[in-house]
């Protein structure tokens, strides 16, 4: 069995379904291991497959995800996390 990262563990993502955590643990992992050359074409295909099985996260449930994940990041994590989302325009969904 293949242990959970402790930001998904956190009490604060309690309510949030666990198929939507996953998804953003895919996409944090996926960010944390791709160069900028290669993210676009990799996240590209994830994110059609999270539209075609809407899969949304509201905007509370977003932030609520991003608290927790920031909680458990290191310094250069937060960075790249901080880089990532001041270049992303509009709510993420």
């Amino acid at each position: 069995m293949e242990e959970k990262p402790l930001w998904m563990t956190d009490e604060t993502v309690r309510e949030i379904p666990a198929y939507k955590l996953e998804f953003l643990e895919e996409l944090f992992v996926l960010v944390k291991t791709k160069d900028k050359n290669t993210l676009v074409p990799t996240l590209l295909p994830l994110l059609a497959k999270a539209k075609k099985e809407n899969l949304n996260l509201s905007p509370s449930e977003m932030q609520i995800a991003m608290n927790a994940i920031k909680k458990y990041s290191t310094p250069k994590e937060l960075e790249d996390i901080d880089t990532i989302l001041s270049n992303t325009k509009g709510p993420v969904k």
